[in-house]
């Protein structure tokens, strides 16, 4: 029978190891598709799959990379974004200043120079 060196972890065998991760180690982590993937999973369960229709690639890993930065819930987010913008909409005292928040929204995420901004 052939013995397992130390630096060897069977798979599913609990580890020990209270290494620090290196800058590399955790950049490999999050450059990987794997935590994108994750999250459009989690942005579709928590809204659906049509708000990821209309946004590229780019964009959407835009937005799952900075929720990852943040440490913010990425689909609990836009959830909420939604919700309380249709409260705020609802509401006739507070109608205007939705659509202001709203617009600039808008102006935000079209900088002057995006031939496609209206």
């Amino acid at each position: 029978m052939r013995e397992s060196r130390p630096d060897e972890v069977k798979k599913g065998t609990p580890t020990n190891d209270t290494r620090e991760v290196t800058a590399a180690e955790a950049q490999a982590a999050i450059s990987s598709p794997l935590p994108i993937e994750f999250l459009t999973q989690e942005i579709s369960a928590y809204v659906g799959d049509e708000i990821l229709k209309g946004l590229t690639r780019s964009q959407i890993e835009n937005y799952c990379m900075q929720s990852i930065h943040r440490d913010e819930p990425t689909g609990k987010v836009l959830l909420t974004l939604m919700q309380n913008f249709i409260i705020a909409y609802g509401d006739s005292r507070t109608s205007e200043e939705a659509m202001k928040a709203y617009d600039f929204l808008t102006y935000l995420s079209h900088p002057t120079d995006d031939p496609d901004f209206p």
